[in-house]
């Protein structure tokens, strides 16, 4: 029994019974969701693990409100010691929000690379293109380029 106590057994146990089926360490779900805070506002020290995930999901909530303004935003959660405790709700709602963060992402860098790299081969295009023009008997004509 001490076994048990010493491990919180029972705890864990409660509070996956009473609706919080996913657990995480603090390190785990901050490194996982930081991304959904702003970055200046995160401590990202081992001493406020907790403050840093409270911080995430104040956000979680503001960006929920400001997607759906009218409807509830399900706020079920719990801090353990070690641990903090999700709803399968709050977890799908981390979830979509982590990923459309991080497709818009994805989504900027590639247009500023493929943008930069157009940018750094138009010369190059220009030119080959005045020079077909030149080659056809274009020259004279209207200049497509401008």
């Amino acid at each position: 029994m001490k076994q048990i106590r010493s491990l919180q057994v029972l705890e864990t146990v409660n509070l996956m019974a009473g609706g919080y089926p996913h657990r995480m360490r603090f390190k785990a779900f901050n490194s996982r969701y930081r991304l959904l805070a702003p970055f200046s506002k995160l401590r990202r020290c081992e001493e406020k693990t907790m403050e840093d995930c409270r911080l995430i999901l104040t956000c979680l909530d503001e960006k929920q409100n400001l997607k759906q303004p009218t409807s509830q935003v399900s706020t079920s959660w719990a801090f353990g010691k070690r641990h903090i405790f999700l709803s399968e709700g709050v977890r799908q709602q981390l979830e979509s929000v982590r990923w459309e963060t991080r497709h818009v992402a994805a989504v900027l860098i590639q247009s500023t690379w493929r943008g930069w790299r157009l940018r750094r081969r138009w010369p190059t295009l220009k030119r080959n293109l005045e020079l077909h023009q030149a080659s056809n008997g274009n020259s004279v004509g209207v200049n497509v380029l401008g």
